[in-house]
């Protein structure tokens, strides 16, 4: 306890929350693959994060290595993972990677066009920076799940539109 204020029943209850997510999304993440893109978080942190959650990486793109990356570099090594790895540049010449890489996802910033055209769900997590403790991984997942969900859903009427033609 710090001046006075007890967190530890907000703690707890963030926890809990992060963890009931880790199931729910979860599923619906578990073997979708993704690029990592430019985002406020931590590139081999978080790709260590989503293989453990049965998500497959196909290219990394790392601002720097950090002091503790090499654990997560083993992490995701360890789990069967070994994916492209580039420092974080001008995203032009990857763009002729996708079609060859075929990701479900692409988390950072692109061209939504390109992406749509190649069926990649984009996921920007721009609202992470804001975020502490558990409420990151509890905004990484419900905003990974939520564009899957919604993409699927989009494609799949597009889809059923096509087909009525």
């Amino acid at each position: 306890m710090k001046l006075g204020i007890c967190l530890d029943e907000d703690i707890m209850q963030l926890r809990i929350q992060a963890e009931e997510d880790v199931k729910t999304y979860g599923a619906v993440l578990y073997g979708k693959s993704f690029i990592y893109g430019n985002t406020p978080l931590l590139a081999f942190e978080l790709c260590s994060f989503l293989c453990s959650l049965g998500m497959i990486p196909t290219l990394l793109q790392a601002r720097d290595l950090y002091v503790n990356d090499h654990t997560y570099i083993r992490e995701i090594l360890d789990m069967g993972h070994n994916p492209h790895v580039c420092r974080i540049a001008n995203i032009a010449p990857l763009q002729q990677l996708y079609g060859v890489l075929q990701p479900d996802i692409y988390i950072g910033h692109e061209n939504p066009v390109t992406l749509m055209e190649k069926g990649i769900v984009q996921v920007a997590m721009d609202g992470v920076a804001k975020k502490l403790g558990f409420e990151v991984p509890v905004l990484v997942l419900s905003t990974l799940a939520d564009s899957v969900r919604a993409f699927e859903n989009m494609v799949g009427k597009e889809r059923r539109h096509y087909a009525a033609l």
